[in-house]
């Protein structure tokens, strides 16, 4: 068995692979390979064996724009950066979107409203991007019952020269990660989910689009053309495009559909493998084969 010492996200407890194994607790001298997920240290970078850094999230990110992330992507070659911006589709692997089974959410009675679940605002200079305007005008929307982390919301700033302010649609607190069902069953309690990505970039696609989907939900949502080309084939959705990116006219739109149409085809969708290549421990496993025929020459 391969010896991978791992940096940053743990491994996830329902996971593994009998080829190998990936534990923080290996010491450096004695690992096959390291991988780093998320998380970029000086440590990575001086390390001379297999490696790779996996990163399920956004180049432009302010909080990854340092020094070190600079070297890495200069310095680092394809086989060793497994991202969604990877030119090499090999190495191109998708954000977690689930973890094992999507599983749907049970029916209950629905709201006929809307809800967004953002965790934050992004700080007073998301607003100089167009695709976090759009997010935020849709997600302020006083149709719109919007779900956060409280002590950032607190601290929204409609613009930057603002004062900090909690808008008004927002409802309350999330505890549960967007991993778990409780996110889900909550959003099921609603008709309509405003799931807009914090960007829009080529292949960069996470759990907001799915767990609309599980929620039985009609989702807003708009598409970068790679992602409604390679992902989306099949799915159902609001996109504000078809309606010039008016917000009360998109939110108008999705308020008429059938949501119970929405729903089943939806449903199928999600049973597609372009969707459960999405699922984190196949994530993963094709971390696991990258390693493998890096280290032994092949894939198993």
């Amino acid at each position: 068995m391969l010896k991978i010492h791992l940096l940053g996200a743990p491994k996830p407890t329902n996971w593994s692979d009998p080829r190998i194994e990936f534990d923080p607790a290996i010491p450096l001298k004695d690992s096959d390979g390291l991988l780093a997920w998320g998380t970029i240290t000086r440590e990575f970078l001086c390390y001379r064996g297999s490696r790779a850094w996996y990163l399920d999230e956004p180049l432009s990110h302010s909080m990854f724009r340092t020094p070190l992330f600079k070297t890495a992507l200069r310095n680092l070659g394809e086989h060793e950066f497994l991202h969604h911006s990877n030119p090499n589709p090999k190495f191109r692997l998708p954000s977690p979107t689930h973890y094992g089974e999507a599983t749907l959410s049970a029916p209950c009675e629905r709201k006929n409203s809307a809800i967004a679940v953002v965790t934050n605002f992004g700080g007073r200079l998301w607003w100089f991007r167009s695709g976090a305007r759009l997010r935020n005008a849709f997600i302020l929307h006083p149709n719109v019952e919007l779900f956060g982390d409280i002590n950032s919301w607190k601290n929204f700033r409609r613009w930057p020269w603002s004062k900090p302010c909690q808008p008004s649609n927002y409802c309350g607190q999330i505890k549960s990660d967007w991993r778990f069902s409780e996110q889900v069953n909550l959003l099921a309690h609603y008709q309509r989910v405003v799931c807009f990505e914090n960007s829009s970039l080529p292949y960069y696609f996470t759990e907001k689009f799915v767990n609309a989907v599980r929620a039985g939900c009609v989702p807003i949502y708009h598409a970068h053309t790679t992602v409604k080309n390679t992902i989306l084939p099949g799915a159902r959705w609001i996109d504000p495009a078809d309606f010039n990116f008016d917000v009360s006219a998109t939110l108008a739109a999705a308020e008429k559909c059938d949501v119970e149409k929405f729903r089943k085809q939806n449903y199928q969708w999600l049973q597609k493998e372009q969707v459960k290549a999405t699922n984190g421990y196949r994530i993963w496993s094709r971390i696991a084969d990258l390693f493998v025929e890096q280290i032994l020459g092949k894939v198993t």
